[in-house]
C-alpha cells in the first residue's frame, strides 16, 4: 500500500511516545482531581500515569490503565473520553514504549 508521506514512516517509534505522554498526563490529572474522594483509585491512576510518562514498565502500566478504564466504564458508564483512554492503553500494550523510555532496551 502506498503511503502519502513515506518519509514519516522512519519515525514510527515516536507515536507510542506521544500516546504514553497523553495517557500518562491524563491519568495524573484525574488522580489529582480525585485525590480526596477516591484515594485508592487516584493512587492507582497516579502510579500508572507516572510510569507511562517516564516510560518505565510501560506494558504493565498500560495493562493497569486498561483495567482502570474498564472499571470506570463498568462503574460510571460509557464516555468518549474513557473509551479513548482504553483504546490508547490497549494500543500501548501491543506497541510497547517507543523512544525515550527507561524500559526501551527490554
Amino acid at each position: 500500500m502506498l503511503s502519502l508521506f513515506p518519509n514519516l514512516l522512519t519515525y514510527w517509534l515516536v507515536a507510542p511516545v506521544i500516546l504514553r505522554a497523553v495517557l500518562g498526563l491524563a491519568f495524573i490529572h484525574e488522580a489529582y482531581a480525585e485525590r480526596k474522594t477516591e484515594r485508592v483509585m487516584s493512587l492507582l491512576k497516579a502510579v500508572a500515569g507516572g510510569l507511562l510518562v517516564i516510560g518505565l514498565l510501560t506494558q504493565a502500566a498500560a495493562l493497569g490503565g486498561a483495567i482502570i478504564c474498564l472499571y470506570e466504564l463498568w462503574r460510571l458508564g460509557t464516555n468518549d473520553r474513557r473509551l479513548l483512554k482504553l483504546a490508547i492503553a490497549v494500543s500501548l500494550l501491543f506497541l510497547g514504549p517507543g523512544f525515550f523510555a527507561l524500559d526501551w532496551p527490554l
